[in-house]
């Protein structure tokens, strides 16, 4: 074989193929935009945690009925009731002069735990009541008399919106300042008792944005004897006063009655 049929066939050898080239320029510039849409794609879709007060789908791709509430509260359209349950202090045991917290808490969630998993009470037990609740609550604790001391006002409404949690609470600091026992009246609104026959409609509960409900708490205060005796006097020494003087009037009228009654039986013997 002559060097320049070699050279020849060399030469045909390094010649390139237009049509092959226009293909593999198109191939890279393909993978090259797939690799653009699916890096766009991931940052579009968001990496990062969503916001703790975002209303996320379920699993299966539908909002949680709680979401559906809070989402419908945002909206600022009218609501139906929606099924929830006050947790509070049903019980407390307390000292004179030292205050403890009382928590309260209106738990919206779907699936509601015992109260006392809500609330914290240190010496008590808890209460739960079930009831229908709309978007922004208020509550609050009213003493049955002076002798427990409130702060902040419990007479002052506390307003609250729900959260993401699905949960709203309340706390107070009482003091009591006398060794008797006393009760506590949560009051929450709007809500509404659901005491209502099985299978009535959510929305059939009635009632407007001032209903409300009351819960009860009995306080057992416990006090230091000189603490009780100094309590009995104050409160119990008028009332003995009063008593002793009512008797003694008695008696002086009666020593009257009889020196007079005396007096005429010696008058009538002489």
């Amino acid at each position: 074989m002559s060097v320049n049929s070699i050279s020849l066939r060399a030469g045909r050898l390094s010649v390139k193929d237009p049509r092959r080239e226009h293909q593999t320029v198109q191939l890279t510039i393909a993978v090259h935009l797939l690799g653009v849409l699916l890096l766009g794609g991931c940052a579009a879709g968001g990496l990062g945690p969503l916001p703790t007060d975002s209303v996320v789908p379920t699993a299966t791709g539908q909002l949680s009925e709680l979401d559906k509430f809070r989402a419908a509260c945002a909206s600022g359209l009218p609501v139906d009731w929606r099924p929830a349950q006050v947790d509070y202090p049903k019980a407390l045991t307390a000292s004179v002069g030292r205050s403890f917290i009382y928590e309260a808490a209106v738990d919206a969630r779907d699936a509601r735990p015992p109260a006392g998993q809500v609330i914290e009470i240190d010496v008590g037990t808890a209460g739960m009541k079930q009831v229908a609740v709309r978007c922004r609550l208020a509550a609050r604790l009213v003493p049955s008399s002076d002798v427990l001391k409130i702060d902040p006002e419990g007479n002052e409404w506390a307003y609250r919106d729900f959260t993401a949690t699905g949960v709203v609470q309340w706390a107070w600091n009482v003091t009591p300042t006398k060794p008797v026992d006393q009760k506590l009246t949560l009051v929450v609104r709007p809500a509404v008792d659901v005491s209502l026959p099985e299978g009535a409609p959510q929305n059939s509960y009635g009632g407007g944005g001032n209903s409300e409900i009351r819960v009860f708490t009995d306080v057992s205060v416990q006090g230091t004897l000189i603490e009780k005796v100094s309590y009995w006097f104050d409160t119990q020494w008028p009332l003995v006063l009063t008593i002793g003087g009512l008797v003694g009037a008695a008696l002086a009228g009666l020593l009257v009655w009889y020196f007079g009654i005396r007096q005429k039986w010696k008058n009538r013997n002489t």
